[in-house]
């Protein structure tokens, strides 16, 4: 609820969900105005929360993101100064939630870092974004579970971390124990994952 009394819908929620969605579907033509947009809505005359909750939140996530996904990766063995800025941030574990609301995409954010570190060859940076995830039970977090405890088990592998490897694909599994008709193959691309690493 808002500090009126009726349902919440800030300005930065539509546009930081509504304009990752369009940077998805490869329409980043309004994402630059949306940052500016975003980073003016942290710092208002009148926050909508008490001061002291307001400011705890981290408004820094979503704008940061979409700088990333929108820049061209710099050439390989380079460093990438916004990727550097969001894995810090993403470290450090920001506040993205409050008792009313959610404010920041920190799933997708580590999810994105793991994705560009291991196209950088980062392996050991990848893996240690895929583990970071709030284990809060809201809908972000179930939602994206399965995803990240399938890419912790790849990438675990490929660090030679073969307990740990197996340990995510066997919580997978428990997730996907009778999965739609869709994620069949993904489930049964999990077992046979894992059986390899059984044998080794």
């Amino acid at each position: 609820m808002g500090t009126t009394g009726g349902p919440i819908r800030w300005l930065h929620l539509d546009l930081c969900f509504g304009e990752l969605y369009r940077v998805a579907g490869g329409d980043a033509s309004g994402t630059r105005e949306a940052i500016m947009r975003l980073r003016a809505f942290a710092e208002p005359a009148q926050p909508p929360l008490p001061t002291e909750q307001w400011q705890a939140l981290d408004f820094r996530v979503c704008p940061l993101l979409l700088e990333v996904l929108v820049e061209t990766p710099p050439p390989a063995g380079e460093r990438w100064p916004r990727l550097d800025e969001l894995d810090a941030l993403m470290r450090d574990g920001p506040r993205w939630f409050t008792g009313a609301v959610t404010v920041s995409p920190t799933p997708l954010a580590n999810y994105t870092v793991a994705r560009l570190r291991e196209a950088q060859g980062e392996l050991s940076a990848a893996l240690a974004a895929i583990r970071r995830r709030e284990a809060d039970y809201f809908p972000p977090y179930l939602w994206s579970l399965p995803a990240f405890l399938r890419q912790e088990g790849r990438l675990a592998a490929l660090n030679g971390d073969v307990p740990g490897a197996i340990a995510a694909y066997e919580k997978y599994l428990a997730l996907r124990s009778d999965p739609m008709v869709s994620l069949r193959p993904q489930r049964d691309s999990v077992l046979a994952e894992r059986a390899a690493l059984r044998s080794r």
